[in-house]
């Protein structure tokens, strides 16, 4: 039996394991306001009650529709394929949801992860193996999602709704 091939994928899986974190260190890009605060989770600065404009400074943007609506920004490939899409929405001017996901490298998604459960542990949430599911006096706040497939994830979602 040829074992290079087997070999060849062993090699790439120990250098993904090692590859750098683009995604950077969450302690950076996520804040935590207190309870009763107005957009209680910040993704680089902004969460639900941020401006439009602060949004697209960050995130920047493709327009869904016109005037209020679902918006398009920081769509881009990061830490060995991984990618990072910002899906936000406005109503009134201001951000009233924020989507993030992140697909691609199971190594990579597995850390990044691991990083969002600390986050929403940290804040309180309800996790299970897969989700979180942060509510406060009954109202959500904000989810955690992650699909796998058979060798690792796929796909993690963070979707703020206040």
């Amino acid at each position: 039996m040829n074992r290079r091939p087997l070999a060849a994928v062993a090699s790439l899986l120990a250098l993904a394991a090692c590859a750098p974190d683009r995604h950077g260190d969450l302690r950076r890009e996520v804040e935590l306001r207190p309870a009763g605060a107005p957009g209680r989770l910040l993704f680089r600065g902004v969460g639900v009650g941020s401006s439009r404009e602060e949004a697209r400074e960050v995130f920047g943007e493709d327009a869904l529709g016109p005037g209020d609506g679902a918006r398009l920004g920081d769509h881009r490939t990061v830490d060995f394929g991984t990618d990072l899409q910002v899906l936000w929405n406005t109503e009134g001017g201001a951000v009233d949801h924020l989507v993030l996901t992140f697909t691609g490298n199971p190594i990579a998604l597995g850390k990044l992860s691991d990083r969002w459960l600390e986050v929403f542990r940290h804040a309180g949430a309800d996790c299970g193996e897969h989700a979180c599911y942060w509510t406060e006096g009954g109202v959500d706040l904000a989810t955690l999602t992650t699909r796998r497939g058979w060798y690792g994830p796929t796909e993690v979602a963070v979707f703020v709704d206040r």
